[in-house]
């Protein structure tokens, strides 16, 4: 299976992959939270945001799996560093407030596991398997 249609079941895999590891830290540990003022309830604009955070990362993932002008160790030497740009941007813009102090590098390793997990998604789907 090629084109549209794997990326859209890859997509349908990764999102809730990648929303589960999103989420727990923050749920277990509070390490961090979102204010987007959306609500006034910090724990609102937490899920809210967080939920769109995760799935625009899982369009990246699946965007940087499927780009073939990257070559493969390059992407996961892209994927990180876009993630810690947006982690750098989002603090800036007052938007994420990391209350712990692994929390950053939490999020730039699960982007290159989460980057592998869908390569190999990829291929399962590919097969067909």
């Amino acid at each position: 299976m090629k084109g549209k249609l794997h990326s859209l079941i890859l997509y349908l895999i990764v999102g809730p992959f990648a929303g589960y590891f999103h989420i727990l830290p923050i749920m277990l540990f509070t390490s961090r939270y979102y204010h987007f003022g959306w609500w006034s309830n910090q724990s609102k604009n937490t899920t809210a945001f967080g939920a769109v955070f995760y799935l625009c990362a899982s369009f990246c993932y699946v965007g940087m799996a499927k780009f073939p002008l990257f070559p493969r160790w390059l992407k996961y030497v892209v994927t990180p560093l876009c993630m810690f740009a947006v982690t750098i941007i989002l603090g800036k813009a007052e938007i994420l407030h990391n209350l712990v102090w692994w929390d950053p590098w939490y999020y730039i390793i699960f982007s290159i596991i989460a980057l592998g997990f869908t390569e190999s998604m990829s291929k399962c789907i590919a097969k067909g398997i």
